[in-house]
């Protein structure tokens, strides 16, 4: 299909009409093209604000000339230019890093309802899809590169999708377009450039519409894909408890893979990367079938899947010991605690509580379960806090967790768990309730 600039508009305003739009320009064909094309329509989007941004990896020795060269790019055209500098983190490989601290920069600097336009076409398309084949990806790999997705608080669009490399290029040659070459897109020892150097031609030769059917077959994926999304998301509704917690026991009545699915969708919306097939495989063999009273676990992007009572739990540890931790305390505001990931603080009631006018003594402690730790109950009777954790069902990783509260040396509160009856609000009188949330786990 050859770029006609009508079509590149529809396929620009079927994702809506756009505001802010920042242009991804790496000064290569692609982004140049795409960076071309959209200040020529510029006078016929009236509410259009085009921007470029450009991310400098500093992987290659010419990559603050290239810079350089596309900030002038920008002036020539009137677009205002940012640069972005980012660290690509060894060990994901230069390739990978280097998207993953692209997109973290692109996700930092979208504003609200901000588009951020990059330049895939079907080429790209047709690379993905082999690339996600040749390790044996699932439905949601094959659909490829989306068209139009969320990314911070904008959007990521793509309007060169259905145009193929060799028509911009021919678009850019009769524009008299100039552009960047990166040498390292020559270096067959990468994936993506082996086959787009030596496999796709072959496949072109034989099938010269190749990126055309590849692309119709991303697009049946994306399809079933969104299919399959909204059948699990309804099980697992239906699977899940208040505390984001699953059923074991109902996630075994399902088939194998439907239970997979279920889990990826669980650990998806709770901010983990998918796992490979054989960790799920794992977590089914090794926890969800282990005898119903186990207690087991296994890691997962820096966290903990856990069973507890036929319970699925996913939980980030705090990384230091809190036994020996004491921490003073003002009632009158909250007091965080990063080393348990937990925020304290005490909301007015009556006849409910601690006791006000006692705290108000002070001074207020908080620490936690040093082991030993005994509770008084109305009848004078005292027990220990373990049996009383166990009875209430607080998973065994969650009670080191468990603040106690201490005035005057004397213990008063173990969370909401249970109050000293000599510190309790009576009836009628002004409490103190203890409110725990949760807060982000310091490394």
């Amino acid at each position: 299909m050859s770029l006609q600039l009508s079509h590149f508009k529809e396929q620009l305003l079927a994702f809506g009409e756009p505001g802010v739009l920042w242009v991804a320009f790496s000064g290569g064909l692609d982004s140049s093209v795409l960076l071309h094309a959209l200040v020529q329509l510029r006078e016929e989007l009236p509410r259009l604000d085009l921007r470029a941004v450009h991310v400098n990896h500093a992987l290659h020795p010419d990559a603050d000339r290239w810079e350089a060269w596309c900030e002038g790019r920008c002036n020539a055209l009137r677009v205002p230019f940012t640069r972005l500098r980012v660290r690509v983190e060894e060990g994901k490989g230069p390739e990978g890093g280097a998207r993953q601290a692209r997109y973290a920069a692109f996700e930092a600097l979208l504003g609200k309802g901000e588009w951020l336009a990059t330049a895939h076409h079907r080429d790209d398309q047709m690379e993905t899809v082999l690339l996600r084949l040749m390790r044996g990806t699932g439905v949601e790999g094959l659909a490829g590169i989306p068209p139009c997705r969320p990314l911070g608080r904008g959007l990521v669009v793509r309007p060169l999708l259905p145009f193929e490399r060799q028509a911009l290029r021919a678009w850019a040659e009769e524009e008299g377009l100039t552009w960047l070459e990166d040498p390292a897109n020559l270096d067959t020892s990468a994936d993506r450039n082996l086959l787009r150097h030596r496999v796709i031609p072959l496949l072109r030769e034989r099938w010269p519409t190749a990126a055309r059917q590849v692309a119709r077959a991303a697009d049946h994926c994306r399809d079933a894909a969104e299919v399959l999304a909204g059948e699990e998301a309804r099980l697992l509704a239906s699977l899940e408890d208040g505390e984001g917690t699953l059923s074991i026991s109902a996630l075994l009545a399902q088939p194998a893979p439907r239970r997979a699915r279920i889990l990826r969708a669980w650990l998806h919306g709770r901010g983990c990367r998918m796992p490979p097939a054989r960790w799920l495989e794992r977590l089914d063999r090794e926890v969800l079938r282990a005898r119903p009273d186990a207690e087991l676990r296994l890691p997962l992007d820096g966290r903990w899947v856990h069973r507890y009572r036929d319970r699925l739990w996913l939980v980030q540890s705090p990384t230091a010991s809190l036994a020996r931790l004491r921490l003073p305390w003002d009632p009158s505001g909250p007091l965080e605690i990063p080393q348990a990931g937990l925020r304290l603080e005490l909301r007015p009631s009556r006849g409910a509580g601690i006791d006000q006018r006692l705290i108000e003594t002070g001074p207020l402690q908080v620490r936690f379960r040093q082991g030993g730790e005994r509770l008084e109950s109305v009848d004078g009777h005292h027990r220990p806090l373990k049996k009383l954790l166990q009875e209430r069902g607080v998973p065994p990783w969650e009670r080191g967790r468990i603040p106690l509260l201490e005035c005057r040396g004397e213990l008063v509160a173990a969370g909401r768990l249970w109050i000293s009856p000599h510190w309790r609000a009576r009836p009628g009188e002004e409490g103190l309730e203890i409110v725990t949330s949760s807060i982000q786990v310091s490394p």
